[in-house]
Protein backbone atom coordinates (compact mmCIF):
# COMPACT_ATOMS: atom_id res chain seq x y z
CA UNK A 1 0.00 0.00 0.00
CA UNK A 2 1.51 3.57 -0.52
CA UNK A 3 1.44 5.68 2.47
CA UNK A 4 -0.35 9.42 1.00
CA UNK A 5 -0.32 11.44 4.30
CA UNK A 6 0.52 11.28 7.91
CA UNK A 7 -1.36 11.84 10.87
CA UNK A 8 0.64 13.30 13.25
CA UNK A 9 -0.94 11.96 16.68
CA UNK A 10 0.97 13.37 19.14
CA UNK A 11 1.41 14.81 23.00
CA UNK A 12 1.53 19.28 22.92
CA UNK A 13 5.22 19.88 22.32
CA UNK A 14 5.72 17.24 20.05
CA UNK A 15 3.92 17.62 16.77
CA UNK A 16 5.98 20.95 16.03
CA UNK A 17 9.54 19.61 16.76
CA UNK A 18 8.22 16.17 14.98
CA UNK A 19 6.83 17.90 11.20
CA UNK A 20 10.10 19.79 11.40
CA UNK A 21 12.11 17.07 11.95
CA UNK A 22 10.38 15.14 8.89
CA UNK A 23 11.06 17.80 6.65
CA UNK A 24 14.58 17.98 7.61
CA UNK A 25 14.82 14.34 6.70
CA UNK A 26 13.28 15.07 3.53
CA UNK A 27 9.71 13.58 4.26
CA UNK A 28 7.40 15.57 1.73
CA UNK A 29 3.98 13.99 2.57
CA UNK A 30 1.34 16.36 3.91
CA UNK A 31 0.34 16.01 7.72
CA UNK A 32 -2.61 15.67 9.20
CA UNK A 33 -3.79 15.89 12.93
CA UNK A 34 -6.67 16.69 15.39
CA UNK A 35 -7.33 19.84 18.03
CA UNK A 36 -3.45 19.84 18.72
CA UNK A 37 -2.63 21.61 15.79
CA UNK A 38 -4.58 24.27 16.76
CA UNK A 39 -1.55 25.37 18.86
CA UNK A 40 0.70 28.63 17.59
CA UNK A 41 3.71 27.56 19.93
CA UNK A 42 3.26 23.93 17.54
CA UNK A 43 3.38 26.20 14.26
CA UNK A 44 5.96 28.35 15.81
CA UNK A 45 8.05 24.89 16.77
CA UNK A 46 7.59 24.07 13.18
CA UNK A 47 9.13 26.48 11.69
CA UNK A 48 6.87 26.45 9.08
CA UNK A 49 6.29 22.41 8.56
CA UNK A 50 2.93 22.65 9.59
CA UNK A 51 1.61 25.72 7.66
CA UNK A 52 -1.07 24.12 4.76
CA UNK A 53 -1.69 21.12 7.47
CA UNK A 54 -5.33 20.35 8.16
CA UNK A 55 -6.68 18.84 11.06
CA UNK A 56 -10.33 18.05 12.96
CA UNK A 57 -11.15 20.36 15.85
CA UNK A 58 -14.64 21.18 17.73
CA UNK A 59 -15.95 23.74 15.88
CA UNK A 60 -16.19 27.13 17.82
CA UNK A 61 -18.91 27.42 19.16
CA UNK A 62 -19.68 30.04 21.08
CA UNK A 63 -17.39 33.43 20.13
CA UNK A 64 -17.86 35.85 23.38
CA UNK A 65 -16.16 32.90 25.52
CA UNK A 66 -13.30 33.05 22.54
CA UNK A 67 -12.77 36.48 22.83
CA UNK A 68 -13.04 36.44 26.69
CA UNK A 69 -10.59 33.67 26.81
CA UNK A 70 -8.05 35.25 24.41
CA UNK A 71 -8.77 38.75 25.95
CA UNK A 72 -7.80 37.20 29.44
CA UNK A 73 -4.91 35.11 28.36
CA UNK A 74 -2.97 36.26 25.53
CA UNK A 75 -0.85 33.86 23.50
CA UNK A 76 -2.47 31.21 25.43
CA UNK A 77 -3.43 28.33 23.84
CA UNK A 78 -6.89 27.52 23.44
CA UNK A 79 -6.79 23.34 22.95
CA UNK A 80 -9.80 22.08 25.56
CA UNK A 81 -10.42 25.25 26.86
CA UNK A 82 -13.46 25.04 25.90
CA UNK A 83 -14.39 21.95 26.80
CA UNK A 84 -12.73 22.41 30.32
CA UNK A 85 -15.32 25.53 30.73
CA UNK A 86 -18.59 23.84 29.27
CA UNK A 87 -17.73 20.82 32.12
CA UNK A 88 -16.83 22.82 34.90
CA UNK A 89 -20.61 24.28 34.03
CA UNK A 90 -22.02 20.94 34.16
CA UNK A 91 -20.19 20.11 36.97
CA UNK A 92 -21.37 23.37 39.51
CA UNK A 93 -24.87 22.34 37.49
CA UNK A 94 -24.79 19.31 39.40
CA UNK A 95 -23.46 20.58 43.03
CA UNK A 96 -25.89 23.15 42.88
CA UNK A 97 -28.64 20.47 42.32
CA UNK A 98 -26.84 17.86 45.16
CA UNK A 99 -26.35 14.89 43.09
CA UNK A 100 -24.17 11.94 44.05
CA UNK A 101 -21.26 11.15 41.94
CA UNK A 102 -23.82 8.73 40.38
CA UNK A 103 -26.78 10.69 40.06
CA UNK A 104 -23.67 12.98 38.18
CA UNK A 105 -23.10 10.27 35.99
CA UNK A 106 -26.61 9.84 34.67
CA UNK A 107 -26.60 13.12 34.72
CA UNK A 108 -23.95 13.50 32.06
CA UNK A 109 -25.89 10.69 30.34
CA UNK A 110 -29.19 12.60 29.73
CA UNK A 111 -28.27 16.26 28.81
CA UNK A 112 -30.10 18.32 26.55
CA UNK A 113 -29.61 21.40 24.80
CA UNK A 114 -26.84 22.59 27.09
CA UNK A 115 -25.71 25.92 25.77
CA UNK A 116 -21.62 26.98 26.99
CA UNK A 117 -18.68 27.44 25.05
CA UNK A 118 -18.67 24.66 22.54
CA UNK A 119 -22.02 26.26 21.30
CA UNK A 120 -25.25 24.15 22.24
CA UNK A 121 -25.03 20.42 22.46
CA UNK A 122 -26.55 17.40 24.35
CA UNK A 123 -25.49 13.81 25.99
CA UNK A 124 -26.43 11.12 22.67
CA UNK A 125 -26.28 8.80 25.85
CA UNK A 126 -23.54 6.53 24.69
CA UNK A 127 -20.45 8.75 26.79
CA UNK A 128 -20.34 10.92 24.03
CA UNK A 129 -21.92 14.73 23.34
CA UNK A 130 -23.40 16.12 19.97
CA UNK A 131 -20.55 18.92 19.58
CA UNK A 132 -19.91 19.84 15.81
CA UNK A 133 -16.92 19.16 13.90
CA UNK A 134 -15.40 21.30 11.41
CA UNK A 135 -12.07 21.03 9.15
CA UNK A 136 -9.62 23.31 9.69
CA UNK A 137 -5.77 24.36 8.08
CA UNK A 138 -3.08 25.68 9.02
CA UNK A 139 -1.83 29.02 7.35
CA UNK A 140 0.69 31.16 7.66
CA UNK A 141 -1.94 33.82 9.59
CA UNK A 142 -3.25 31.19 11.62
CA UNK A 143 -5.97 28.64 11.62
CA UNK A 144 -8.88 28.91 9.09
CA UNK A 145 -11.82 26.92 9.13
CA UNK A 146 -12.33 24.87 5.44
CA UNK A 147 -15.97 24.89 3.68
Amino acid sequence: PQVHAIFVNLYFGQGGPFTRQAREKGVTLPFFGIENFEDENEVKTSTGAMVNSWYIQADDGNSQFLTAYRSRFPGKSLFFAANCHDIMLLAADAVKRGLTSEQFNSFLHTVKNFNGALGTFSATGDNRFSIGAVVKRVTPEGFVRQE
